[in-house]
C-alpha cells in the first residue's frame, strides 16, 4: 500500500519537483554558453558538455560544506532569526535535488518543512515534509516528515488527513520516541476535538 501511495503522489508531484529542481540561472548560463560555443563553431555537443559542466560542482559539493550550511540555518531557526533562516534556505532550495547524499537531502527538506511551518506557509510545509517521506523513506527522517506534514494539515483545517498521517507514523517501526510521543499527543487531541498547538 505504501508503494502504491508513493507512486500516486510521485506521479502527481513529479512534474513540480523536477521542473523546479533545476535552477533557472544555471539553465540560462548553459544556454548562453551554448550560444557562445555554437557561434565559435564548436557545435552542439560542446554546448551540451559545457552546460553539464556548470552543474557538476553542485553535484560534487563537499558534504561537509552542505552540512555546515544546513546547521547554520538550523541555528538561526533555533535563535528565532526566522527571516534569516528563510532567506538562506530559499537561496539553497533550487539545488537540493542535485545533492548526491540522500540523507543530507532529506535533512534539508525537513529543515524546509520546519521553516515553512513557522512562516505559516502550510502547503509548502506539507510538500517539503512529504518529499522526505516519498523520495527518501529510508533516511531516518520519514517519521519526522509524516509528523510535520500532519501538523501542517491540522493548520490547514484538514484534521482527517492529519489523523491518517499520525496513524501512519505510529504504525511505522522506525519511529523515534520523541516523534512517537508528539504523534500520540496530537492524535489524542484531534480525537477529542482540540485545536492544534
Amino acid at each position: 500500500m505504501l508503494n502504491r501511495r508513493r507512486n500516486l503522489v510521485v506521479r502527481g508531484f513529479a512534474a513540480a519537483f523536477f521542473t523546479l529542481s533545476v535552477p533557472i540561472h544555471a539553465t540560462e548560463m548553459g544556454q548562453s554558453r551554448a550560444a557562445q560555443s555554437k557561434s565559435a563553431g564548436q557545435g552542439r555537443s560542446e554546448a551540451i558538455r559545457s552546460s553539464q559542466r556548470r552543474r557538476t560542482p553542485l553535484e560534487a559539493a563537499d558534504a561537509r560544506q552542505w552540512q555546515e550550511r544546513r546547521r547554520g540555518i538550523e541555528r538561526a531557526l533555533k535563535q528565532d532569526r526566522l527571516s534569516e533562516a528563510d532567506a538562506e534556505y530559499r537561496r539553497h532550495e533550487p539545488v537540493l535535488t542535485l545533492l548526491p547524499n540522500g540523507a543530507e537531502r532529506a535533512a534539508w527538506w525537513m529543515l524546509g518543512a520546519k521553516i515553512h511551518y513557522r512562516k505559516d506557509r502550510f502547503p509548502q510545509a506539507v510538500l517539503s515534509a512529504m518529499k522526505v517521506v516519498i523520495l527518501a523513506p529510508r533516511t531516518g527522517h520519514a517519521d519526522e516528515g509524516l509528523c510535520w506534514a500532519a501538523q501542517a494539515y491540522e493548520k490547514l483545517g484538514r484534521p482527517n488527513q492529519s489523523v491518517k498521517l499520525y496513524r501512519e507514523c505510529l504504525d511505522r517501526r522506525d519511529v523515534s520516541d520523541a516523534v512517537r510521543s508528539r504523534c500520540k499527543r496530537r492524535l489524542a487531541a484531534l480525537t477529542k476535538g482540540e485545536s492544534p498547538s
